[in-house]
């Protein structure tokens, strides 16, 4: 899961040279005792770059929560987060989640099958 990110994490983009920090927040959340950023909050670029990209399952303010690698217009990242609070999934624990619900092994070998495990 990726970390949340919050006012003065730091995103990148393809219009300036180094990292600039996300300046428009929530609120009324905190997360690590800074204000969460959400979809639709900005970062200081000259472009202007706005959060395009965040959690599908998780909302703050009622925006989606933004996170470590989400993205920001135009062609930018989030590159920092707070490490101690991670915010919704990742592709890799999804596909894991729809081969648990679906029965699809995780491992197939031919010598799983010949000791009764697979």
């Amino acid at each position: 899961m990726p970390a949340a990110a919050r006012l003065t994490d730091l995103h990148t983009c393809q219009t300036h040279p180094g990292p600039t920090p996300i300046v428009s927040s929530a609120r009324t959340v905190n997360i690590g005792f800074l204000p969460a950023a959400r979809v639709g909050d900005r970062a200081a670029c000259p472009a202007s770059a706005a959060i395009v990209q965040g959690s599908a399952t998780v909302f703050i303010e009622g925006a989606m929560a933004a996170r470590l690698g989400d993205e920001t217009a135009p062609k930018g990242a989030i590159v920092t987060g707070c490490p101690t609070v991670n915010i919704g999934s990742t592709p890799t624990i999804d596909a894991l989640l729809a081969a648990s619900v679906s029965g699809t092994p995780f491992l197939d070998c031919e010598s799983c099958r010949m000791d009764g495990a697979g």
